[in-house]
């Protein structure tokens, strides 16, 4: 982006003048530039291209937002705001404010606002200011004290 030469005038020993750093024109790499590798870099920063759920952000429905619609996602989803639709995630979070009406598919869900539906689930946190009106069947479960839970849980590891 910078020339280093100390002098102004153009650089002729490859026969062109050197690009202005506002021309639109495409041109060869300098020979100083940095040599660029196969995945895309901004600025120095190179992003993360594994797309595994455990390198995927989650996606985030803010308190003012109602979505109406089904999702589905590899990832994570935390919900602060409304949705109503069913959900394929893999870990899902329903924030303090959060309310969910519809059914959920996923491997780990967290209670923590209000939820209407059934969901499927192996593992399964409800803290004491969810409220729940829900079918939920589950591997593993964390209930905390204080929980409005009514509906029903379904232990799937359950024999008799």
């Amino acid at each position: 982006m910078f020339n280093t030469k100390s002098s102004n005038t153009p650089d002729t020993s490859k026969g062109m003048q050197s690009p202005s750093p506002f021309s639109s024109s495409a041109s060869s790499p300098r020979e100083d530039s940095p040599t660029t590798s196969a995945s895309p870099s901004f600025g120095g920063y190179k992003p993360n291209m594994d797309l595994t759920s455990n390198s995927i952000k989650p996606s985030v429905i803010s308190e003012e937002v109602v979505l109406t619609g089904n999702i589905k996602t590899p990832g994570a989803l935390h919900i602060e705001g409304t949705v109503i639709g069913d959900l394929e995630v893999t870990s899902l979070v329903i924030g303090p404010t959060g309310t969910l009406q519809g059914n959920v598919n996923c491997s780990a869900l967290n209670i923590r606002g209000k939820f209407k539906g059934a969901s499927t689930c192996k593992e399964l946190t409800i803290s004491s200011s969810a409220q729940i009106d829900a079918k939920i069947t589950y591997e593993e479960i964390t209930l905390q004290r204080g929980a409005g839970l009514r509906g029903e849980l379904h232990a799937a590891n359950y024999v008799e």
